[in-house]
């Protein structure tokens, strides 16, 4: 097993974040411009299309994360509600 030495980078990143945003901007359901939050972003937020409104359908949203090697990633977690899969 490797051993590297720490190197600590948060990426403060808050995923569905409550926002202040009025609900008529907040009825987008689309996916937004494709973000990439790379080891030189420090601080970052990305949250589902609308929220804090219901989920829009079948969205399959994409955030690129890409820290530097041998760094961590610390996410904050302030709303998260998957949904139940349907067998």
């Amino acid at each position: 097993m490797l051993y590297y030495k720490l190197t600590f980078i948060l990426l403060h990143l808050q995923l569905l974040s409550i926002s202040a945003e009025s609900s008529d901007s907040n009825n987008d359901c689309s996916c937004p411009k494709e973000q990439i939050f790379d080891s030189n972003v420090k601080e970052g937020v990305f949250k589902s299309p609308g929220f804090p409104l219901k989920y829009c359908g079948s969205l399959d949203c994409k955030w690129n994360i890409l820290p530097a090697e041998n760094t961590f990633i610390y996410a904050k977690l302030k709303s998260f509600e998957p949904r139940q899969k349907i067998y």
